[in-house]
C-alpha cells in the first residue's frame, strides 16, 4: 500500500497582518553550545536501562552583542527504561527539566520563561508481531509552562506593560494518550 503524509501550517505575522514571515540573517553571530546523550545497560542480560540527553547553547549578535531568540533554554532529559526479556510489554519514567530564558538573555519585548520539570510514564504492551498498544502519561506532577519557542507569537502591550494572551499558549497539565500501532 503507498503511504503519504501531509501537513499544514499557518499563522499572521503580528507586525504586518501578511499570513508570510521572512526570516533575516543577521551578518554576524557567535554561538556556542553543546550536546549530549546516551544510554547504558544496567548489566549485560538486564532489561532496565537509563537514557540521558542534554543540550546547552548561547548565543550573540556580533555588532551590537544582544542575545540571540533564537537559541532555546538548556534542556536535560532523563529517563528509565524497562523492556520485558521477551519483548511484549515495556515502559519508561521521563524527567525533563528546562532551564528558564531570563530577561538579560533576550533581545526585546518577548516573554521571559520560568524553568520547569515534567514527568512522563510510558507503557507498551505488544499483543502480536504486528500490534502494539502504546499508553503514556503526561506532565504528571501537571506543571503549567510555556515553551520559549511559543513565546514569538505572544504581543507585549506596552500600555499594560503586560502579555495579555500569554495563558492561551500554555501547555495541557497532566494528560494521557493511547494508541494501537499496526506495522504492515
Amino acid at each position: 500500500l503507498p503511504a503519504a503524509q501531509f501537513a499544514a501550517t499557518g499563522g499572521v505575522d503580528p507586525a504586518d497582518g501578511f499570513l508570510t514571515f521572512q526570516s533575516q540573517n543577521i551578518p554576524g553571530v557567535t554561538i556556542h553550545g553543546t550536546e549530549l546523550s546516551g544510554r547504558l545497560n544496567l548489566g549485560r542480560a538486564s532489561p532496565w536501562s537509563l537514557q540521558f540527553a542534554l543540550a546547552h547553547a548561547a548565543g550573540t549578535d556580533d555588532a551590537d552583542g544582544t542575545p540571540l531568540n533564537s537559541i532555546d533554554p538548556s534542556k536535560a532529559v532523563l529517563g528509565v527504561q524497562y523492556s520485558a526479556r521477551s519483548g511484549r510489554w515495556g515502559g519508561d519514567i521521563v524527567w525533563t527539566v528546562v532551564g528558564a530564558k531570563a530577561t538579560n538573555d533576550i533581545a526585546g519585548d518577548r516573554l521571559p520563561t520560568g524553568g520547569y520539570g515534567l514527568l512522563d510514564v510510558l507503557g507498551y504492551v505488544r499483543f502480536a508481531n504486528h500490534v502494539r498498544l502504546n499508553l503514556g502519561l503526561f506532565n504528571v506532577g501537571n506543571k503549567r509552562y510555556i515553551e520559549w519557542a511559543d513565546t514569538l507569537a505572544i504581543a507585549y502591550n506596552p500600555a499594560t506593560a503586560s502579555y495579555p494572551e500569554a495563558a492561551r499558549f500554555t501547555h495541557p497539565g497532566f494528560n494521557a494518550g493511547l494508541n494501537v500501532r499496526v506495522e504492515f
